[in-house]
């Protein structure tokens, strides 16, 4: 996983976001043994969400966390 930092708007608010992204894996069909690999969706485990100098993560709800995420793997779809 690498670490990023990355702007993203909830509610018209910008919040600034400190996060790990792992880009996944492709799935591969069939290897040559015949086996295969289903492969991984791209994710995001976000470390700290700034809404200025002030960390907010705690405050938080799950359902912005889930819209936080989806922005931030959608930036580096």
């Amino acid at each position: 996983m690498n670490n990023f930092k990355n702007e993203v708007k909830v509610r018209d608010i910008n919040l600034n976001v400190e996060y790990y992204y792992d880009p996944g894996e492709r799935m591969v069909m069939y290897f040559n043994d015949g086996t295969g690999h289903p492969g991984t969706p791209p994710s995001v485990e976000i470390q700290a969400v700034y809404a200025g100098d002030v960390d907010i993560y705690e405050l938080l709800e799950a359902d912005i966390l889930d819209y936080i995420e989806q922005k931030l793997i959608e930036i580096h779809g």
